[in-house]
């Protein structure tokens, strides 16, 4: 039986979580232990579009313990993420563009239930390992095409969740989402995008995988210790579009740090900065699957990131650097980190600023701007004014002081 072959009765607004009782076209029943869903895009020549639908999961718990997919050519990747959603808003049902809006449907993402750059892929997790699912969970799902054609074409993306009873769960598995949001990759050079996120517990990871855009040509991941950088990758990869997975499970131990890099190779007379379009933008992510589960603000590195930069700039250097940036523009940023909601709303000015520092700017820049934002929030509504300036210096001098004397050794 084919994905695509999905009755129209099936279908609800072109994306539909298939129930329990649901026929397909051949009279097949849908399984009980699976949930399926189907997205379909229409994309004009030369479009690039990212597609998003919200669905909802059934009306009891369940775990995902495996998955498949399929997709049309054209897609970069097809993502299913959790939201912060309790139902589908009228206002935001249906398919519609993933960053309408000045807040648009992507705000609501909390979280990873599954995630593809190939065209077709399956895997199962060990036994007695899933992915917790809630009772009427409304999920997020996402594909970016890209129509390279002269001619309209029609997209479409299935998904097959494999389902479980939490009576066969010993273990529960999670997603690590790890968005680099300072990129800068100059005109006509190389560049280099890095970020470093910490796991607080042991974990096992059961997969990972890199995620680039087009002038994306290495990767490497790495696994840390508070002590040491390690000097051997243990997941590389040299394709954006279709990376390699990992070669085996690995354990990492409580405290380990994953380190990713990213390089690029830029022969437009045009910089790239992070962003959603593989034509005009860049990323540099690290995703993977692993169990028992961590919080979410750890698996989204909201708690800890550093190591943004790949420069020389200190701290202080830094500092200056982001005073020059245009104004309203700072991001969400020292206070636990760049959240999902924030990380790819960056201003090319911050980014640039970031990637010019060097790695060891970031954790003295992030004290100092969680103490100014949380102690002189009133006095710095109005960044760089005389009352901002004589509150940080009165209530987060110790923080700008580590910041101004750091060094990049």
């Amino acid at each position: 039986m084919k994905l695509a072959r999905l009755a129209a009765t099936c279908l609800l607004t072109s994306v539909l979580a298939v129930q329990p009782g649901c026929d397909t076209d051949d009279g097949a029943d849908i399984p009980a232990n699976q949930l399926r869903y189907h997205l379909e895009v229409e994309l004009q020549p030369g479009a690039e579009v990212h597609r998003c639908q919200l669905v909802t999961t059934r009306d009891v718990e369940t775990f995902v313990v495996g998955g498949s997919h399929t997709y049309s050519p054209g897609s970069h990747h097809m993502l299913l993420f959790r939201t912060d959603l309790t139902s589908i808003p009228p206002e935001l049902a249906g398919v519609r563009d993933c960053y309408e809006g000045a807040s648009s449907i992507m705000s609501h993402i909390r979280g990873l239930v599954y995630g593809a750059q190939k065209p077709q892929d399956a895997s199962d997790y060990p036994a007695g390992v899933g992915l917790p699912l809630g009772a009427n969970e409304v999920l997020l799902m996402q594909a970016h095409y890209i129509n390279a054609t002269g001619a309209v074409m029609k997209a479409t993306v299935d998904v097959i969740l494999k389902t479980g009873a939490a009576a066969e769960v010993q273990q529960r598995a999670g997603s690590l989402f790890f968005y680099d949001p300072f990129i800068s990759v100059p005109a006509g050079a190389a560049g280099r995008a890095t970020m470093s996120c910490g796991i607080p517990s042991a974990v096992r990871l059961l997969t990972a995988n890199s995620h680039m855009h087009k002038r994306g040509v290495g990767y490497r991941a790495f696994l840390d210790t508070p002590a040491a950088r390690a000097t051997t990758p243990f997941y590389t990869t040299d394709s954006w579009d279709h990376p390699s997975q990992l070669a085996a499970p690995m354990d990492l131990a409580a405290g380990s740090i994953i380190r990713f890099e990213c390089d690029y190779q830029n022969t437009s007379q045009t910089p790239y900065f992070q962003g959603q379009s593989a034509d005009s933008n860049e990323m540099c992510m690290f995703v993977g699957v692993y169990y028992p589960a961590l919080t979410q603000a750890d698996e989204f590195c909201t708690v800890g990131p550093h190591d943004f930069g790949t420069g020389s700039a200190t701290c202080a250097q830094t500092l200056s650097c982001i005073q020059q940036c245009p104004p309203g523009t700072a991001p969400m940023v020292g206070v636990g980190g760049v959240g999902a909601t924030t990380m790819a709303n960056v201003h090319e000015c911050w980014q640039k600023c970031f990637a010019d520092s060097c790695p060891a700017a970031w954790r003295p820049f992030a004290a100092q701007t969680k103490c100014v934002r949380t102690s002189c929030a009133t006095e710095c509504a109005s960044p760089g004014s005389t009352e901002c300036q004589s509150c940080a210096l009165d209530r987060c001098g110790a923080e700008l002081n580590a910041c101004f004397t750091s060094t990049c050794s």
